[in-house]
């Protein structure tokens, strides 16, 4: 399926988002910040034009591995955010949450 839109986009970033979620479950405290911030695009693209996107992630600070519910008190999670703002001001989202592991090498 194939979707035309006639808008005029004025740029495009992509931002790394990480949320963390401590406390009792009953109670949450969540904490969201803005790790990395990319401004893929400055103006319109042509028709079937791809923007190839690298993230290279060992220059990013604070950078952890994913958490999921550790001990029911402490979780950590990354999203990253597609933001599209156009000429009339209007912002557009897409979000879409990744999983970030580390690689343990092992030597013999």
């Amino acid at each position: 399926m194939t979707r035309l839109l006639n808008i005029k986009i004025k740029h495009v970033e992509v931002c790394l988002n990480k949320k963390e979620i401590y406390g009792p479950p009953s109670n949450p405290i969540i904490e969201s910040k803005v790790i990395s911030r990319i401004e893929v695009m400055d103006g319109n693209p042509q028709l079937n034009e791809s923007v190839p996107i690298r993230l290279y992630l060992s220059s990013i600070e604070g950078l952890t591995p994913t958490q999921k519910s550790i001990a029911n008190k402490f979780s950590c999670q990354y999203l990253l955010n597609i933001m599209v703002h156009d000429d009339e001001g209007k912002r557009y989202f897409k979000s879409h949450q990744v999983e970030i592991f580390r690689k343990i090498k092992v030597q013999n």
